[in-house]
């Protein structure tokens, strides 16, 4: 009987079991691997709000910093505040039925642009609406969120907001907050995540001890417009928070480049000297006053002619100025070393332009926008900046008529019929019919204005959009222009010009469909249409010329 047999099973041998290659066991994402490599990579593991507390003051005064200091970040609120800036609003009373109502519309849109003069908009009476919306641009770009108050039954349309700092909220937690609420940097919110008050103070923290009063208000009340940098967050962070580290740098750079420029623009000579030197520096050459005598010395020890003074050298003494076109020559035992330091170095455009291509991506737009850097560009390359910084606007002028813009307009109108400023019943007991309305933003200039024309006459040719929806890319009214063209008609009429309106439909460099677009027009401008009837003159010239 054998082994096996006697204890009744069969032992493998140690060679057939499965062998796991050392990697297959270690193996995990590069993500989750901890090593010499990665070891000072820690990531965040509080909460959003946690995160906002942390360091919340301290991302808020280097964002305002760079924004007074940097020249970057002053173009960047600039661009911002270019292009949110001005808006127009467009009344759409009515309905589908019967249309809009353009005589309501018109009373509505007057009262609008009169509410928006310094006195009415803002509760102090010094900025416009204009220039209140560059400054929620600014507050934006510092802070990351605007904060503002509604204002019921104040001013003379019975209606204003009143400008505030993000600072203004606290950021303390107080006895008065619910015990089953969320509270957090001055905003309590519920179970659900919605916001049920907004604590703030009636002075700076900065400038009283305690901030004063605390103002308890609703939702309501205020205006709080930001971006959560991540879901349950409840505070704005600045948009260039990713950037602003190389923004510093970047800058501090510069400025040693600059100050070693300087340094290196200006030739300095040093000069050394061995133990020949003796108390004539002449040597008896006969250079001095008289042959094989030193030259006079001052008080200081400067002799007071030679060729480099004519002293024996102390260490720190000043001894001639270079000029153009010197030429002298030198004591025995005394030799130049000239310092000329190279700045700035010769890869320092290259360098720099990495670490702006970085910034332009951390504050989502374009490096050619940003910088106004158009070398070395095509129009290809061109239009995808264009097109990319058009698409981050595009959405920023949503948010910013979304969250601050349509609240502003739909409580001014309310208490602006209420007060009788807008002479239109209520509807049902309410003015809320009168609410309907559009925000028409800044438009983008074209980057190549001609191609963009002709591919709107082709688009509009499909009937896939309207003469409104073209007018409003270009931050007009269609209704404005129509009525602006019908006033013209009017003043030709009065004065007696009976010439219509050019209107080069058929100009194929226009965009005529199956035309080239580099087509030229040929004869003169006729004043009904282009290039519709040959020019005689043309012709004659033509038949000479055979």
């Amino acid at each position: 009987m054998g082994f096996k047999d006697f204890f009744g099973f069969n032992i493998k041998p140690v060679m057939d079991k499965p062998v796991v290659p050392r990697e297959q066991k270690r193996y995990m994402p590069d993500g989750m691997k901890l090593d010499r490599l990665n070891g000072d990579w820690f990531g965040s593991m509080l909460s959003p709000n946690q995160e906002v507390r942390a360091g919340f003051t301290l991302v808020r005064s280097r964002a305002r910093d760079l924004v007074e200091n940097s020249p970057v970040m002053q173009g960047y609120v600039g661009l911002l505040q270019q292009n949110l800036t001005p808006f127009k609003v467009q009344s759409k009373v009515g309905n589908a039925r019967k249309g809009i109502n353009r005589t309501a519309s018109k009373i509505i849109e007057d009262a609008w642009e009169e509410h928006c003069k310094p006195g009415n908009f803002e509760v102090s009476g010094r900025f416009s609406f204009d220039e209140c919306v560059k400054m929620w641009a600014q507050a934006w770009a510092t802070d990351g969120e605007v904060l503002a108050r509604h204002l019921f039954g104040q001013g003379p349309d019975g209606y204003c907001v009143q400008l505030l700092n993000s600072d203004l909220l606290a950021k303390e937690t107080y006895d008065g907050a619910s015990k089953s609420s969320l509270y957090s940097m001055g905003v309590e919110r519920d179970e659900w995540d919605r916001v049920i008050k907004y604590w703030i103070h009636s002075r700076y923290p900065q400038e009283s001890a305690n901030g004063g009063p605390l103002l308890k208000l609703s939702p309501n009340e205020v205006i709080h417009a930001f971006k959560p940098h991540q879901i349950g967050a409840c505070r704005g962070l600045p948009p260039c928070m990713a950037s602003m580290t190389l923004i510093k740098q970047l800058d501090k750079y510069r400025q040693a480049e600059v100050t070693a420029a300087l340094v290196g623009s200006c030739t300095a000579v040093f000069y050394t000297q061995d133990g020949s030197v003796t108390a004539d520096p002449y040597n008896g050459a006969g250079a001095g006053p008289a042959a094989g005598s030193p030259a006079p010395i001052n008080e200081g020890g400067v002799a007071l002619d030679g060729p480099i003074g004519g002293q024996i050298l102390e260490p720190g003494v000043t001894t001639n100025h270079l000029e153009p076109g010197m030429a002298e020559a030198l004591p025995a035992g005394v030799t130049p070393h000239f310092l000329n330091p190279s700045h700035p170095a010769t890869a320092f455009d290259a360098f720099t332009r990495s670490l702006k291509l970085d910034i332009a991506a951390g504050l989502k737009l374009s490096y050619n926008i940003l910088y106004g850097d158009w070398q070395s560009t095509s129009f290809s390359s061109m239009k995808a900046a264009y097109n990319q910084d058009k698409q981050f606007l595009e959405d920023l002028q949503d948010f910013f008529i979304q969250k601050i813009l349509d609240p502003i307009y739909e409580n001014w109108i309310e208490w602006a019929c209420m007060k009788g400023i807008i002479d239109l019943p209520a509807v049902g007991g309410n003015y809320d019919i009168y609410k309907d309305h559009k925000f028409i933003a800044p438009a983008f200039p074209f980057a190549d204005p001609l191609k963009d024309i002709q591919a709107q006459i082709a688009d509009f040719g499909l009937g896939t959009t309207s003469k409104s929806r073209l007018a409003a890319a270009r931050g007009e009214s269609y209704e404005e222009i129509l009525l602006e063209r019908q006033h013209d008609r009017e003043l030709e009429t009065h004065y007696g010009e009976t010439d219509e309106t050019v209107k080069p439909t058929n100009d194929p460099a226009l965009g005529k469909p199956g035309a080239p677009a580099n087509t030229q027009v040929q004869g003169p401008i006729k004043p009904n249409n282009f290039a519709t009837e040959p020019d005689p003159t043309a012709q004659d010239q033509g038949k000479q010329s055979k």
